[in-house]
């Protein structure tokens, strides 16, 4: 989390790559949304509309069957035999079949179901006046049959179903039309939406290759300043360290010339203070010949001097030459180590 919280605090050319992704990514998810959304709106407007269709289909199948039944009742009257009954007899079920499944189709719409009503009543009188000429011309009152037929009531019936069924289709036109306009207006919006996604995302994309392209140019650009960076860099290093080297060996050669011309008075100081101290000894031998015949003859001081003096002054001079002699080694021991390669 704390990467990720200094990656999008840092500018970078990567961050803004992710972040167009990442719009492109948010703008595909809203558009897939919004494409499902319109998809389940104009399935649901196809829907509706395919069941107004049904409706309305089943009105004018009323109005068909009611047609059918009205012409075998004609054709019994005229004839007098039962066969021409066969469509009043299959219009009679079909129609209650029909109007059954009409109210069905129209529950829990106010204004279609009040059509529908209507539409029963109108159907269910005519269907009630074919069925009186019928049994009257079945009991052989034909004439009153046919005289009831011309009174034009039948007509006034058959008038007011188509009226009805009129009214019905008419509704159901209207709310047809409205939901094609609405599903089509759907579509229109789905397309627009997927139009204006696809472009956008074009932009981002080309936006993320510009990006990209620069930040590859960038990477090449600094990648040739490191080279030369590294070159020069090498070039110091060859230098400071050729310098070094000059600079190791003069002192490799200094300590040698130094230890070396060191050492010449170094040894004739040793050699000179063994001189010293032999002479010394000597003279505390001749000292001790002349105690010993003429004791008045030697002073105190003076024994002191032969026999402590000089000798601590000597074993101080030697204890010193011998320490200087270590340390001269010491540095030529230093300068022959230098030319040894380091492991």
């Amino acid at each position: 989390m704390a990467a990720a919280m200094r990656f999008l605090r840092t500018p970078s050319v990567g961050r803004s790559v992710v972040a167009l992704l990442s719009a492109a990514i948010l703008l595909l998810l809203i558009v897939n949304v919004t494409t499902f959304v319109m998809i389940q709106r104009t399935a649901a407007f196809n829907d509706q509309e395919a069941d107004l269709q049904a409706t309305r289909r089943l009105a004018r199948t009323v109005k068909i069957e009611l047609l059918n039944a009205e012409t075998g009742q004609r054709g019994f009257l005229l004839t007098g035999r039962a066969n021409f009954l066969a469509p009043y007899n299959e219009a009679i079920s079909e129609v209650d079949r029909t109007l059954a499944q009409l109210k069905q189709a129209a529950s829990g719409d106010p204004e279609l179901s009040e059509r529908v009503a209507a539409l029963e009543r109108s159907a269910g009188a005519k269907l009630n006046e074919m069925r009186v000429t019928i049994s009257l011309t079945s009991t052989g009152q034909i004439g009153q049959a046919i005289q009831r037929v011309r009174s034009g009531e039948g007509l006034v019936l058959m008038d007011r179903v188509r009226s009805e069924i009129e009214d019905i289709d008419l509704i159901l036109s209207d709310r047809i039309d409205e939901r094609t306009r609405r599903s089509e207006g759907s579509s229109i919006v789905t397309v627009l939406a997927n139009a204006l996604a696809g472009l956008l995302i074009i932009i981002l994309a080309g936006v993320s290759g510009l990006l990209i392209r620069r930040y590859i140019t960038e990477l090449a650009d600094a990648r040739m300043d490191l080279d030369r960076v590294n070159a020069g860099l090498e070039n110091t290093v060859r230098d400071r360290t050729a310098a070094l080297t000059r600079a190791n060996e003069e002192v490799q050669r200094f300590a040698y010339i130094v230890s070396h011309d060191l050492r010449s008075p170094l040894v004739n100081v040793m050699g000179f203070t063994s001189e010293l101290e032999a002479a010394g000894k000597t003279i505390d031998r001749q000292m001790t010949v002349v105690e010993t015949a003429a004791p008045g003859l030697i002073e105190a001081d003076a024994l002191t001097a032969v026999r402590e003096d000089m000798p601590e002054a000597v074993a101080f001079i030697r204890a010193s030459t011998e320490k200087m002699d270590r340390m001269i080694n010491a540095i030529l021991k230093l300068s022959r180590d230098g030319r040894r390669n380091l492991v």
